[in-house]
């Protein structure tokens, strides 16, 4: 018997009972018990609800954002290894088959993209369906139609379930298919990472609207995920404000179930070279150790979390890895595909996901196309995630993303399993847009969006389907940069503009992601506490902390309360990672007995750190690396400005010369000409690292 409570906010809770870790092994669960459609909040990724809905003894339809993600279940699934060669082959008795719908036509196209660098018509890209021969199409949709229905056919000759796997683009095929053959009625739906009907909306609308166009009116559906929506977006959109919202309940019967993840949070100056540091250590052999009770485990395997393909390249580049070192993992795109190979090498591929059991890279690179439901089995790799607030593809939701990549790692022998190190860059004061601002920015667009629209219902009907085209062709080359018009192109053979509200929810998410969440050191601390990122007790402390510190005004009374404030290791380090640079510096460089001794006057300290070698701070290390890229020609007198600046931000009162950049970099003499007086000036060619 399946134990359900109300909850104050109006949701119900589904208690999971003692002893049950993952939903598969959960006996009593199932889908028909559940008032449909209805969202359900698993509360914490990887607790096996994927793998009950393809082990259940129900029909169902496994609707996945992410083809990477099925293609992971289907390996799981439908493959065995081969003991002799070690590959993959098709297991000829599998317990739990699946039939996935592998349609070439669908595509992850976009969610590795950064969208400002989308919106121009020239980066219009045609879609497959535009590249291929109408009859090789036909042809390949057939044969998919053929070999879903055999399987089906099969699975009821043998009264067992049938589990259909199918990315968001192609459901509405596979739905066609099965009502054709009479047993649509049967499955039940679950759509699995149903936040990413959301966030994936600027990229691929189309694609969105299609899937909620083909569930509008279905009973058995099921939304999923640990991280759904936030109730103030979903309650914006039709087909979610009005839905059963169903969270698992972990804690009731056995509070100890729930581990709570362990996330330290580091400012950064560049997310680059914070990556590269981790790497050179790594590359050293200097792993980190955990003594547990009957062994000792080293760490010498890292996983990366970086939202943009060009940030990983760079990475790989710059700390020179080779194929035989790094498993790129990201949309499987022909685009990305060429790029990795022109910038980093022919020998360079997309990579895939390990199965349990399988060889893991030293280092593993992700972006957001894989972290939604991909599996990892590392016996020892830590997680590291990068995240810079000032470009749109790099920023990481705290809220929605950090949980799910914290669920990556799924077995329990890895110590590392539910630990991780944010480095993040948070909004520059460049970037700062207000409320009111983007208040004023969102009417505008629906008040173009309301005129479009009426104008296109007000066309003479002959016309209309031309209307449509050239709202389509907006949408897609402008990517909702003037308006919110979106064109439903799986409505039948008519163009259907709409007004689409999945994009403007997530520009809003977007704008409150950027502009309140890394809006400063502060906030993503707080952030990171509210969403129980963090140790309570600890989250606690460092806010306390922090909070005196920004109510204290002078500088020795700041500098004192973080050399003398009685906290843990863990505390002390989270605090120094959350306060101004200077501080920081001092606290690590010149030490908090010498700070003491000086009775925390801050021109005492500051010369003391003036006799202390400045490769001894990692701090000014970043900055400076970070503010000199590799190949830039600059003058002497641009190198002393912005050393000057580094210098003055770290604290550190030393006069900069442009000769200081050799202490970090190989130059090479040359001369600049002065764009605005035509004058030859002498500088350097910064050439590489030291």
């Amino acid at each position: 018997m399946i134990k359900i409570k109300e909850l104050d906010n109006g949701n119900k809770a589904i208690v999971v009972p003692k002893g049950i870790r993952y939903i598969s092994d959960w006996k009593d669960y199932n889908l028909s018990d559940f008032n449909f459609p209805h969202i359900l909040d698993k509360k914490i990724p990887g607790c096996g609800f994927t793998e009950y809905s393809l082990r259940s003894n129900e029909n169902v339809i496994l609707c996945s954002p992410r083809k990477i993600l099925l293609e992971n279940k289907e390996k799981q699934h439908n493959y065995i290894e081969d003991e002799e060669t070690g590959e993959l082959v098709l297991d000829p008795n599998p317990e739990f088959p699946v039939f996935y719908f592998r349609n070439e036509l669908d595509s992850d196209l976009g969610t590795d993209k950064d969208i400002s660098k989308v919106t121009k018509a020239s980066g219009l890209e045609s879609t497959k369906e535009e590249n291929i021969d109408s009859v090789k199409l036909r042809e390949l949709i057939l044969s998919l139609k053929k070999s879903l229905l055999d399987f089906v056919a099969a699975r009821r000759y043998e009264n067992k379930a049938a589990k259909v796997l199918v990315t968001y683009d192609s459901f509405r095929l596979v739905r066609e298919f099965l009502e054709d053959f009479g047993v649509f009625d049967t499955f039940h739906i679950v759509v699995d990472e149903m936040q990413s009907i959301f966030t994936d909306s600027t990229f691929k609308s189309d694609t969105e609207l299609g899937l909620l166009s083909k569930l509008r009116g279905l009973n058995k559906v099921c939304y999923v995920s640990a991280t759904p929506m936030i109730d103030e977006y979903l309650r914006q959109v039709d087909e979610f404000k009005d839905l059963p919202y169903y969270e698992l309940d972990w804690s009731e019967e056995d509070p100890l179930r729930i581990v709570r993840p362990d996330l330290r949070a580091r400012c950064t100056s560049s997310i680059t070279s914070s990556a590269e540091k981790i790497i050179k250590e790594y590359k050293a052999g200097n792993f980190e150790e955990m003594m547990l009770k009957d062994r000792v485990v080293v760490s010498n395997e890292a996983v990366f979390y970086v939202n943009s393909v060009n940030n990983i390249i760079s990475i790989i580049k710059r700390c020179e890895l080779s194929p035989e070192e790094c498993n790129i993992l990201c949309a499987g795109t022909y685009e990305n595909s060429c790029k990795i190979k022109r910038k980093l090498g022919k020998e360079f591929e997309i990579g895939e996901v390990p199965l349990e059991g399988q060889k893991h890279k030293m280092f593993t690179f992700c972006t957001r196309t894989v972290y939604l439901g991909a599996d990892f089995y590392s016996t020892c790799a830590r997680t590291f995630i990068c995240s810079d607030a000032n470009i749109d593809t790099l920023t990481v939701d705290i809220t929605l993303d950090l949980p799910q990549i914290l669920g990556r790692q799924r077995l329990t022998e890895n110590p590392w399993k539910n630990r991780a190190e944010l480095f993040y860059k948070p909004l520059g004061k460049d970037k700062r847009v207000s409320r009111e601002d983007f208040d004023e920015i969102i009417k505008k667009k629906v008040e173009r969006s309301e005129y479009a629209l009426y104008s296109y219902s007000d066309t003479r009907d002959v016309a209309k389907q031309t209307a449509a085209e050239n709202l389509l062709f907006i949408a897609k080359t402008k990517n909702y940069r003037d308006d919110y018009v979106s064109v439903d192109i799986h409505d039948g053979k008519t163009l259907v503009p709409k007004f689409n509200k999945l994009v403007m929810v997530s520009q809003q998410r977007a704008f409150d992601i950027q502009q309140i969440d890394y809006a400063d050191r502060f906030s993503v601390f707080n952030t990171i506490k509210e969403n129980k990122l963090i140790d309570e007790q600890i989250g606690n402390n460092v806010t306390n902390c922090l909070q005196e510190f920004d109510r204290l005004k002078t500088f020795p009374e700041k500098m004192k309360l973080l050399c003398e404030y009685p906290q843990t290791e863990v505390e002390r380090y989270a605090v120094l990672d959350q306060v101004p640079l200077v501080f920081k510096m001092y606290y690590e460089v010149v030490g908090p007995e010498t700070c003491k001794s000086l009775s925390y006057n801050k021109t005492e300290i500051s010369r003391r750190l003036s006799d202390i070698k400045l490769e001894k701070s990692e701090l000014v290390v970043d900055r400076v690396i970070a503010e000199f890229p590799i190949n830039s020609k600059l003058t002497k007198s641009d190198i002393k400005l912005k050393l000057s600046k580094i210098y003055s931000e770290l604290g550190y009162y030393k006069t900069p010369k442009a000769s200081d950049l050799e202490e970090y970099f190989e130059l090479r003499s040359c001369q600049i000409t002065n764009p605005e007086t035509g004058k030859r000036d002498h500088g350097f060619e910064i050439i590489k690292k030291r």
